[in-house]
């Protein structure tokens, strides 16, 4: 079909083509600029803590060991108690292939929690994924999040 000269502008499909470049481009940027905030909502690090709990605690069943949680001001780490070879004791080493920790969680939030040694766990979870009870507020501005967690090993929060 011959297109008549008078006729000009764009297809439908064409249209429709940098409709979804402009909106893969959007998407893009939305993603990009949401990474650049000032701080993560409070409920978001709560439940983060949460997953990264859980991973600690599928952890400890699998390897199986003893697996501490130290919470900081700042954020919190895994550990692992193994026997120190010097001393022949037991001692708290961070895992080896640590991928749930993460020392900056709470970095820009006030954390509330029991007092005890910079470099003893609060939270001890044994190889059949039974945890210490244990409760730490984090807060955010005039927001609270309370987190709880049993010793069947599960996490509330609220």
């Amino acid at each position: 079909m011959r297109r008549n000269k008078l006729q000009s502008g764009f297809t439908f499909i064409e249209t429709m083509v940098v409709l979804i470049i402009v909106g893969i481009i959007a998407t893009f940027a939305a993603i990009t600029l949401s990474s650049f905030t000032n701080s993560p909502s409070l409920k978001d690090t709560a439940e983060r803590f949460k997953m990264r709990f859980n991973a600690a605690r599928l952890q400890a069943i699998i390897r199986p060991a003893n697996i501490g949680i130290l919470i900081n001001k700042n954020g919190f780490q895994m550990l692992q108690l193994k026997r120190n070879l010097k001393d022949k004791g037991l001692k708290w080493f961070s895992l080896y292939d640590d991928k749930v920790s993460d020392p900056n969680g709470f970095a820009k939030m006030t954390v509330k929690t029991a007092q005890n040694k910079s470099d003893t766990p609060q939270i001890l979870i044994n190889p059949n994924g039974l945890a210490t009870p244990f409760q730490f507020t984090i807060s955010q501005k005039d927001k609270t999040k309370i987190i709880n967690i049993t010793k069947a090993g599960s996490v509330d929060i609220k």
